[in-house]
């Protein structure tokens, strides 16, 4: 999946759940993080609307909060790190 279908479907799924970002059960950083990636999918999908397609720039933005979020809801999640480069694939770094 390309990142702006990435983004365009995240940003989809997203709008409807923006209430979620203040369940009292989120840490103040998970509720901050969602915030910011509420506001940057929901930017992206203004841009869909308009018949536009996001920047290379603001789907890597998307795609560095989702990394943030994983990492703060899950350390040990594999998606919130970088592939170490010229490792095996299970190795990674943290970003």
């Amino acid at each position: 999946m390309s990142p702006e279908a990435l983004a365009y479907t995240l940003a989809r799924l997203s709008a409807p759940r923006a209430p979620v970002a203040n369940d009292s059960n989120l840490s103040p950083l998970s509720r901050e993080i969602m915030r910011d990636l509420y506001d940057k999918l929901k930017s992206i999908a203004e841009i869909f609307d308009q018949g536009g397609r996001p920047t290379k720039e603001q789907t890597d933005e998307v795609e560095t909060v989702l990394k943030k979020l994983a990492r703060e809801i899950d350390p040990n999640n594999p998606y919130g790190y970088e592939p170490v480069p010229g490792s095996s694939e299970g190795a990674s770094a943290k970003k």
